[in-house]
């Protein structure tokens, strides 16, 4: 049994990456896994001292941290940069005290942690530069938001002296109005909210998104809204995947904002949302058409608006390139 975990022992020292060196209190090396000195066998370092390798830097510190490990008993780390062949390497030192019958000796574990550090750097780099971008863009969305609420304030005003005024307004236009200002006050809270939100709350990545609970949320939150309005409001679709990989927070604030804007403006017609799979520079993707075919001409212009600005809309924030 001893012969076979003394066996082991010796593959670990002779095979393990870093550098293992047994030091006495004085630092001086009793044995040695590998050389860590140019033109120096293991041989001819054993019996020398470590601090003759060291700066003085790295004496004051192996000095500290040996004397803690020996007189505490506990393990003592610490990590120091080294010019070694006119590279600087990062270097993780960790002491460990072994109480013999003779003297107090020690293990030093010598690893190199450069690429590990590099690697912290980028991503420390990294990290600073997502945060920077996301604070620019939530100040990008407050700016809007500031935009936005101000027309929809002077509409309010407007809609307010409009109701008090000798002008003969029907009440299907002021209905009408009524129904744009609170679909533009929405807006402006769906900006808040994304410029406000904390991390985690709200998805602002493409994830694997349930296609079918969206279409499901859309008809639970629209038809009963059209009925009253007497509008006919379809929802077709082909053959769909169950899944797309898309921004799912933009995806649906898109579809629910233009559906409430027609369903505002669409006065007893018929409104269509048609939802296909379609071929786009050899890639699958999910196109979302919406359809209005209002029985009166009143609102033609806001009909126009809002299908000028669909196809945007969908490239700007419908990207379901990636269909599971």
């Amino acid at each position: 049994m001893m012969k076979k975990e003394h066996a082991k022992m010796q593959a670990i020292w002779h095979h393990l990456p870093d550098i293992l060196t047994e030091v006495d209190s004085d630092g001086q090396i009793i044995a040695l896994n590998k050389s860590f000195v140019n033109k120096l066998t293991v041989q001819q370092m054993i019996g020398t001292s470590c601090y003759a390798y060291l700066t003085d830097e790295g004496k004051a510190l192996f000095r500290r941290h040996l004397h803690q490990a020996l007189s505490t008993g506990q393990p003592s780390e610490y990590e120091l940069s080294v010019s070694f062949k006119g590279t600087i390497k990062n270097i993780h030192n960790r002491i460990i005290a072994l109480q013999t019958d003779q003297a107090s000796h020690a293990i030093v574990v010598t690893s190199d942690v450069t690429r590990y550090k590099s690697a912290q750097r980028i991503l420390e780099q990294d990290k600073q530069h997502f945060e920077r971008i996301v604070q620019s863009k939530a100040q990008f969305l407050i700016n809007v938001g500031q935009q936005m609420r101000a027309p929809s304030v002077l509409l309010k005003d407007t809609l307010a002296s409009i109701k008090e005024g000798p002008l003969h307004v029907s009440s299907q236009q002021l209905d009408t109005l009524q129904a744009s200002i609170e679909h533009l006050t929405q807006i402006v809270d769906d900006v808040a909210l994304l410029a406000h939100s904390k991390q985690g709350e709200v998805s602002l990545e493409s994830v694997n998104t349930s296609l079918w609970h969206l279409v499901d949320d859309i008809e639970a939150l629209y038809f009963p809204q059209s009925l009253p309005l007497h509008i006919n409001l379809t929802i077709q679709h082909d053959p769909l995947p169950h899944y797309i990989i898309t921004d799912v927070f933009r995806l649906r604030q898109v579809l629910y904002n233009l559906m409430s804007g027609h369903l505002s403006i669409c006065q007893q017609g018929n409104i269509n949302l048609c939802i296909k799979q379609d071929q786009l520079a050899q890639e699958l993707v999910v196109q979302f058409t919406i359809t209005n075919e209002s029985l009166t001409d009143d609102a033609q212009s806001w009909v126009d608006y809002f299908n000028k600005n669909l196809e945007d809309a969908k490239v700007a924030a419908l990207d379901t390139h990636h269909v599971a």
